[in-house]
């Protein structure tokens, strides 16, 4: 949008005025920043005005009800998202169900590994390794049982914004609700210490696939 690009360009003259009135301050600096700024303003009324103005123009073509506005958004947002073919041995297909059975059984084929290996051959490959020893002090300092002080450490180290797991709670959420939460994932991983394995659900991923236009 070229007024974007005039205010941007604007606004870096308002910074480096601001700079220079800081240094060695004056009566033309000061003048000119205050002209500079009017300019600023101006631009940006204007330019929300155009914005508002835009709005009020897709409130009337779709209606009196800001769902029309929205739903039409969500539309055209699904449709540049849509996955609406994918080719393999007996060609394309269109079909929703046949391409999300594809999309299921390339990934399941992929994440599968074709050799598993027995206890043999573990104990063949790290017993070639020459694998650094932990000092016996740190060792019983590792093999202490979780403490609920550790598990509200590692919620609150979480990176915002992010959703750990596959049923779609963010970090916020776990950092929201820490005391009430932290006593039950304590449960959970002191029975996982104990049994060896981590449960299911903590052990499943999504994939989600984005379309990429050539």
């Amino acid at each position: 949008m070229v007024v974007s690009w005039r205010r941007q360009a604007l606004y870096d003259t308002i910074s480096e005025l601001q700079i220079k009135c800081e240094e060695s301050p004056s009566a033309d600096l000061v003048k000119e920043l205050l002209i500079k700024n009017s300019g600023f303003d101006y631009m940006a009324t204007d330019e929300a005005v155009q914005l508002i103005t835009r709005t009020k123009h897709s409130y009337y073509e779709f209606g009196d009800k800001p769902a029309n506005v929205l739903a039409h958004c969500i539309r055209q947002s699904s449709t540049g998202q849509c996955i609406s073919e994918v080719s393999g041995i007996d060609g394309f297909s269109a079909d929703s169900q046949r391409i999300n059975d594809r999309f299921r059984d390339f990934y399941s084929s992929l994440y599968t590994s074709d050799n598993l290996p027995g206890d043999a051959h573990f104990d063949d490959f790290f017993n070639g390794l020459m694998i650094p020893t932990v000092a016996p002090d740190i060792a019983v300092h590792l093999d202490k049982p979780f403490t609920a002080g550790e598990i509200k450490t590692a919620i609150m180290s979480m990176q915002s914004g992010r959703c750990p797991g596959p049923n779609g709670f963010p970090s916020e959420f776990y950092k929201a609700f820490i005391d009430k939460l932290s006593p039950l994932m304590l449960a959970i991983f002191k029975e996982a210490s104990e049994s060896g394995i981590l449960p299911l659900t903590l052990r499943q991923a999504t994939i989600s696939l984005i379309p990429k236009k050539r």
